[in-house]
């Protein structure tokens, strides 16, 4: 289906957040030079590739998958059905180096996108990473009632 057609049926159905959602991937790709997207075979990126696929009109668009080496044969087996449905490649990158290494050097990555997000919140607030005690910290970040509250919500979230 072209990206018109997608648009017309989005429209015909009231469905505007997908065509909200074409429309600003398509802006994007339009302000891009040379847009690159990477893949991890997940289905959230099955999407976004979905999306652009039928977006990048052009083909400039360059993917990529970054081989940890601990990927799932069917992870494999699953980007080249990807290349072959889209008619696109996706250059496989390795790291420079193993993730054992880099835990070693660098200590272990978040545990989960949750947490990620919760502190991306304190950081919005411009939250410092102090060692303060509790009420001095609330004092510094949350202005009001509603903000103490999502303020110990978030924090709490970040320190279990």
């Amino acid at each position: 289906m072209k990206f018109e057609e997608i648009l017309r049926t989005c429209a015909d159905n009231n469905n505007y957040t997908i065509y909200t959602g074409f429309c600003k991937a398509q802006r994007i790709l339009m302000r891009s030079y040379s847009p690159i997207c990477s893949i991890s075979g997940g289905s959230d990126s099955d999407v976004v590739l979905d999306i652009i696929s039928k977006t990048d009109e052009d083909g400039k668009v360059k993917y990529f998958w970054i081989d940890t080496g601990l990927e799932y044969t069917a992870t494999k087996e699953h980007l080249k059905e990807l290349e072959q449905k889209y008619g696109i490649e996706i250059e496989r990158i390795k790291p420079d180096k193993p993730i054992p290494t880099c835990v070693r050097e660098y200590g272990v990555p978040f545990l989960s996108k949750y947490v990620s997000e919760q502190m991306m919140r304190l950081q919005a607030h411009n939250f410092q990473w102090e060692d303060e005690p509790l009420e001095v910290l609330l004092k510094k970040y949350a202005r009001s009632y509603s903000d103490r509250s999502e303020f110990l919500y978030t924090l709490t979230a970040v320190t279990r």
